[in-house]
């Protein structure tokens, strides 16, 4: 991607990937996507900040 990335310029592609962890899964997986999902956005969130400080805003 990020190959990609320095050679168009005309779209962008971004990836996030996060996870969570139990020692024990049975019966917790919808609690384990949504700690994982949860995650994932906190951290596209402060990568946004980043470049919005990086830009200055």
């Amino acid at each position: 991607m990020k190959e990609y990335n320095i050679n168009k310029k005309d779209v962008k592609i971004n990836m996030s990937i996060e996870y969570a962890v139990s020692d024990h899964s049975i019966g917790k997986m919808e609690i384990l996507f949504a700690e994982a999902d949860k995650n994932m956005y906190e951290d596209k969130e402060a990568k946004k900040e980043q470049h919005r400080i990086k830009l200055g805003r």
